[in-house]
């Protein structure tokens, strides 16, 4: 009679498995919902990290950050960041070594790239078309060119360089609209070597800060 009843109370619990699965994702979704309406508008977005990122001719996300906005809303985005060039080349007798070694930064909103010269506008978050260049800008850079003639292999020279620098940057978006955005800052590693030498680029402490400013007038000049 036990076997019987547990096969006959089976399907009852399948149900009531089944209704707490969805109550589950429906909680889910509410607390997604909340968070997303809670947050407040227009107010300041910073992210920061200390990370080194390595990742030779390739393209990484550096920073992320959500920020809330209300319509119409211009943002004024700033990034910073220690940027290194890490390099070894060995010239031995007659050769000819060299690298180029590159870190560019660029920034999306809700995956659209950002302009670093946005179009012209007449009233800000009102007029305007899309921006004129896909937003990347070189943090750091080096290229590197060795030639040696020796009249023997015993001698050669050797190089090692290390250096770092601080460096920012701004980016205007205008008329992002209402709602939330995800912001993300990419950087770009690009090396090239040849001969015997090695470089590559290294992102360290980095930061982002977003601010609204509505009706930002842009006027990008050429002079």
């Amino acid at each position: 009679m036990a076997m019987v009843r547990l096969a006959r109370r089976s399907p009852i619990l399948t149900v009531l498995v089944a209704l707490l699965l969805a109550a589950a994702v429906v909680i889910v979704r509410q607390q997604a919902a909340f968070a997303a309406s809670s947050m407040p508008a227009d107010k300041m977005t910073i992210t920061a990290s200390k990370t080194s990122v390595q990742a030779p001719n390739s393209e990484v996300p550096v920073l992320k950050a959500s920020m809330k906005t209300s319509s119409p809303a211009d943002l004024l985005l700033q990034v910073t960041s220690e940027c290194s060039i890490l390099s070894n080349i060995t010239n031995a007798g007659s050769s000819t070594s060299a690298y180029t070694a590159k870190v560019e930064l660029r920034l999306t909103i809700d995956g659209n790239p950002v302009a670093v010269v946005p179009p012209a506008t007449g009233s800000g978050a009102t007029t305007g078309g899309s921006g004129t260049d896909d937003g990347s800008v070189v943090f750091c850079n080096r290229e590197f060119t060795r030639t040696t003639m020796f009249d023997t292999n015993n001698e050669s020279i050797k190089d090692i360089e290390t250096t770092e620098q601080a460096n920012g940057f701004n980016w205007v978006a205008l008329n992002v609209g209402n709602g939330v955005h995800n912001i993300v800052v990419y950087a770009k590693f690009t090396d090239t070597n040849s001969g015997d030498a090695m470089a590559h680029g290294v992102i360290d402490k980095r930061s982002l800060v977003v601010t609204t400013t509505n009706y930002f007038i842009s006027q990008p000049s050429a002079l």
